[in-house]
């Protein structure tokens, strides 16, 4: 804030409406009009933005710094609507990381108990792919592509799930040629199904440590959008407070009380 000893006023406008914008005392400065020329508030809110663009012009060493960053000139509603949509975004993505991952750790378990039918590995190859990561680094992967068909009641189905343990994701080349070398084209398997709908089936049944990972990311992702949306709600909560009780002392403030 700049010294009061260094504050240049315009002629035609009262030093006091000018001391309140210099010390950033907006609200004051409105009410202050509003009691003094006996405007509207909205009459008064556009009077002293007036008053301020006339005094930034005139002395702009004078009057306080405007904010700066990149988001100095966002309006706060566009800012809160930018936080809401992350946080909302951030929450969906986690709640939909924790079902596929808790979906796969129960039908892991179930499969245990499935029935199996006699199978064959129809194609088994691994997988090439190159991808770019956020700082345009190439990165490439490997992801064993292996389906194998069965016949249950005269019907044939297909299935390329291996198990729920992850074992089939995309990762290392030397997990991906491992899963191949194990499932050749041609080989004869077991496939274990889900009764009542055989196209959902695996090849190896039941679940390892490894499928809890998935779950437990998205149960963590969870956790930190829970706390997010939560500090987030506390602080507009706090804002809307400071705006209640500045609203109410404007009410029942004289404008020439300092």
């Amino acid at each position: 804030m700049p010294d009061p000893s260094e504050r240049s006023y315009l002629n035609d406008v009262s030093r006091e409406v000018q001391d309140l914008i210099y010390e950033k005392r907006m609200a004051d400065a409105i009410q202050f009009q509003m009691a003094a020329k006996g405007f509207n508030k909205m009459e008064a809110m556009m009077d002293v933005g007036g008053i301020a663009s006339r005094m930034q012009a005139a002395f702009p060493k004078a009057m306080p710094e405007p904010p700066s960053g990149a988001a100095a000139g966002i309006p706060p509603v566009v800012k809160n609507a930018l936080v809401w949509t992350f946080l909302i975004g951030f929450a969906l993505v986690a709640a939909i990381v924790t079902f596929v991952g808790g979906r796969g750790l129960v039908l892991g378990h179930q499969s245990n108990n499935w029935p199996s039918v006699p199978g064959e590995i129809v194609a088994s190859s691994v997988e090439h792919r190159k991808t770019t990561d956020s700082k345009g680094r190439s990165k490439d992967s490997r992801r064993a592509m292996i389906s194998y068909r069965f016949e249950i009641d005269g019907t044939t189905y297909k299935g390329k799930k291996i198990d729920y343990a992850g074992h089939d994701s995309e990762g290392k080349s030397a997990r991906a040629r491992a899963l191949v070398r194990k499932y050749p084209q041609g080989k004869k398997v077991t496939v274990y199904y889900k009764p009542g709908n055989p196209n959902i089936a695996v090849l190896e049944p039941g679940s390892t440590a490894m499928a809890f990972g998935l779950p437990g990311l998205g149960l963590f992702m969870l956790l930190i959008s829970g706390g997010l949306i939560a500090a987030a709600i506390a602080v507009a909560r706090d804002e809307r407070r400071e705006t209640i009780a500045s609203t109410t002392g404007d009410i029942f403030k004289s404008p020439y009380e300092e």
